[in-house]
């Protein structure tokens, strides 16, 4: 079996989306991940799919590349949020053949948490959508058991893990604690790297702009890997707003990048390397 590969849209935001599916067809990778819902949080000039236009030009460009579309960013489960304003992003997402959209949940009472999981579920399943749950250090669900327990009890049996091993380095998640994930229930590996360490008051900052690329760092990469069940999907995602504002180009950037992902996917040997994949 041949691992996917996938580019997410996080690692180039200077690029629209067709122009990543271009970088990743180069990179040979095998699927990207982009924004077709853009919360307010988020600048208004946030790269997105949009229109239906842009969703014809998007997967032409895909299929020209022969590339997929994995996750679909970007649907926050918060206090008050009306589900059905995700129902465009969640239609653009089906016609660009998603496997998931990603949520994080900034809801804090655990009852209401569910509540909104659950129903969210349902609305991804009615597009074919699988709803996959991402745990950070900075949202209500911060912690891998939490993120477990509330996919087996709230996704009706369509919800995933996005294991990000950043975010899993930064909450203290073990080898042992990747290795017992039911395969079934994870979605996504997420890879870069960073610092051993990141003060507490840095890792919103470090998370949304300022990754390093696979293999550059000191997070046990290799050994977390090589407990991520094989087939799992893995995603690079590596935001460098410091090199992005050094003028190095976004070309450079994703090919520094995917570069670094495979020779640490080749190190953990994970899976056997197809063509397109071996370390360039």
């Amino acid at each position: 079996m041949t691992q996917i590969l996938s580019l997410h849209h996080m690692t180039a935001t200077d690029l629209d989306a067709c122009q990543l599916a271009d970088e990743a067809a180069k990179q040979g990778c095998q699927a990207i991940s982009t924004f077709t819902h853009v919360p307010a949080v988020l600048p208004a000039d946030f790269p997105r799919v949009s229109d239906q236009a842009s969703v014809r030009a998007l997967r032409s460009r895909m299929t020209a590349g022969n590339l997929t579309l994995l996750n679909a960013e970007y649907f926050p489960l918060t206090t008050g949020v009306c589900l059905e304003d995700y129902r465009p992003g969640l239609s653009r997402a089906a016609g660009l053949g998603a496997r998931q959209a990603t949520t994080h949940v900034q809801i804090e009472d655990a009852a209401a948490q569910r509540d909104a999981f659950k129903a969210f579920s349902d609305l991804c399943a009615e597009y074919g959508l699988l709803l996959a749950l991402e745990f950070t250090s900075t949202a209500k669900i911060k912690s891998l058991k939490d993120a477990l327990h509330l996919i087996e009890t709230a996704g009706e049996g369509n919800a995933v893990l996005t294991l990000d091993l950043l975010h899993a380095a930064r909450t203290g998640v073990t080898v042992e604690q990747i290795a017992a994930i039911d395969g079934s229930l994870l979605g996504t590996v997420q890879i870069c790297d960073g610092p051993a360490h990141m003060a507490p008051d840095q890792l919103r900052v470090e998370s949304l702009t300022n990754r390093l690329p696979p293999g550059s760092g000191d997070l046990p990469l290799v050994a977390m890997l090589r407990s991520v069940p094989k087939g799992t999907p893995i995603e690079v995602e590596v935001p460098q707003h410091p090199a992005m504002k050094s003028n190095v180009s976004a070309h450079e950037r994703i090919r520094q990048a995917i570069r670094g992902a495979k020779s640490v996917l080749e190190r953990s040997l994970i899976s056997p390397i197809g063509e397109g994949f071996a370390p360039s």
